[in-house]
């Protein structure tokens, strides 16, 4: 059966992106939070204000900016590696290990950062309200 002609609606391209992406982590990188189960944070405010501006931007429910302490796994990823996946798995699976290494990027790409934590999250100190 071939596949190549199927149009991929966008629920399920991120679907399967976030298994391959899930599948890489559980298997060679255990020691990262998992995307499905954790907290995205920025490191500076600036980060936050732009990344709560770009939900914004998208309708995204965005209500506070907040000062956390964290205490449990992290991982300091690039937006900019999450892919579209695809119907072959083989190729998600590829992207994903692409992801989770996190190797260098090009010098005309620039990485978005992404924070992921788990564990122990206190919010010490709400610092913007929308």
């Amino acid at each position: 059966m071939k596949y190549e002609n199927t149009e991929l609606k966008y629920p399920v391209i991120v679907a399967l992106r976030e298994l391959a992406l899930e599948e890489v982590r559980k298997e060679k990188y255990p020691e990262y939070p998992s995307r499905m189960s954790c907290l995205y944070v920025s490191e500076t405010l600036q980060e936050s204000e732009q990344w709560a501006d770009y939900f914004l931007s998208l309708g995204r429910p965005t209500f506070q900016i907040v000062r956390v302490r964290i205490t449990g796994k992290r991982f300091i990823g690039d937006a900019t590696k999450c892919f579209d996946a695809t119907i072959s798995k083989e190729e998600n699976l590829k992207l994903a290990e692409k992801y989770w290494e996190n190797g260098e990027n090009p010098p005309d790409e620039p990485p978005i950062k992404e924070f992921l934590v788990n564990g122990n999250i206190e919010i010490v100190e709400i610092i913007k309200e929308f």
